[in-house]
């Protein structure tokens, strides 16, 4: 298992020189990428390069904000950079990865200097970084997943679930850099609607009054609508399905229709009983060797998270953290629910986000049938 330090942002450069790639390790934390560039880069909406270096020739990479960054990185590799098989294959998830932790950290230093969020604002209205700050470490783990298997000059087929969306954050993310073969797909469900009046959500102000009613409403229509102008602003728009509508409902009519996903992102309801029905129902439609990603591991139920940006425990610690019970938080539920996930589960990466692999197979979904008696 691939663990990444958490004191500094480090991207990846990969040169390709005498037939042999060697990894040189970047701080673009100032040293390779100054904060003021960045805002600079960020103001005139551009975004970073990538270069390789075949031989004595180095070429550079660039993706616009409307280009879909792994089909780019295949066509790059091998038409600029000459490069087929396997070196075309390292080459094109590397350029891939390390451009992507590149947009993700302009997006960071954008983001905590005030001048708006994403990475690419020119194109995407959003009103927070909340994924940004702790996805930056997925591309490296996920790369060779995504990579393992290719056809032409893009990654295998992917079928993505997300439950919650909210403004499109991480769903633009999967669009930019998950779905560049034509026969991927991403699958959306949101309530787009206000919290049940619980006194966690509503920070301790008491009941839900008609007006405060009235003005959720609002807030997340207004929510809705920026989710859905972020989407058809991003490549891949047209491979998206958009689902308003309760979580539970929504997978268990996905159970009964037998489908299968090999990706999904859990960031639905924080409420315990909600967050282990999603993930039980939902792992039993992901595809054996297939990843779930899980917001907001270590969340401490008030809406500050801790261990947010920290890598926090190892993976064996949560992996037995996992096997334990406790009091019922974000943590503990999906602790419960992981630990008797049928086929078993792998702690691939611990933090305030939990990534897990299903290590085996889940028999056939059998739909209910009247019986004679």
């Amino acid at each position: 298992l691939l663990k990444l330090s958490t004191s500094l942002l480090l991207c990846w450069s990969v040169v390709l020189a005498d037939d042999e790639w060697s990894y040189t390790t970047l701080d673009y934390s100032g040293i390779t990428l100054r904060p003021d560039d960045a805002r600079s880069m960020m103001k005139s909406g551009d975004v970073p390069e990538v270069h390789v270096k075949v031989g004595a020739h180095k070429h550079s990479f660039y993706c616009n904000a409307t280009c879909d960054v792994a089909r780019q990185a295949g066509l790059f590799c091998a038409n600029d950079c000459g490069l087929d098989g396997e070196e075309w294959r390292r080459c094109a998830s590397s350029v891939w990865r390390e451009f992507g932790e590149k947009e993700v950290m302009l997006s960071n230093l954008n983001g905590w200097n005030g001048i708006g969020f994403g990475a690419y604002p020119s194109m995407i209205e959003r009103t927070n970084n909340w994924f940004e700050t702790t996805g930056w470490r997925f591309l490296i783990l996920l790369q060779d997943f995504i990579w393992e298997k290719t056809e032409g000059f893009v990654p295998a087929p992917l079928r993505i679930l997300e439950v919650g969306s909210f403004e499109g954050g991480s769903t633009t993310w999967w669009l930019r850099y998950l779905l560049a073969n034509s026969a991927s797909t991403l699958t959306a469900v949101d309530l787009w609607t206000s919290f049940p009046a619980n006194p966690e959500w509503r920070d301790g102000f008491g009941e839900e009054s008609a007006q405060d009613a009235a003005d959720s409403k609002d807030y997340f229509d207004a929510v809705r609508k920026r989710f859905a102008r972020n989407i058809v602003a991003c490549p891949n728009s047209h491979k998206t399905e958009a689902l308003r509508g309760d979580s539970m409902s929504t997978l268990a009519s996905y159970l009964v229709q037998g489908r299968e996903f090999d990706f999904m992102y859990i960031d639905g309801s924080h409420l315990a009983g909600d967050v282990m029905a999603d993930i039980l129902m939902a792992w039993r439609m992901l595809r054996a060797g297939g990843y779930m990603l899980l917001d907001d591991y270590k969340w401490d139920g008030k809406g500050v998270g801790f261990g947010r940006g920290g890598g926090g425990d190892t993976d064996d610690e949560c992996a037995a953290s996992i096997r334990s019970n406790g009091k019922v938080s974000m943590q503990t539920a999906l602790d419960l629910a992981l630990s008797s996930a049928p086929g078993g589960a792998e702690v691939v990466y611990c933090g305030y986000q939990l990534l897990v692999r299903k290590l085996a197979a889940y028999p056939n979904i059998m739909p209910p049938v009247r019986v004679a008696l």
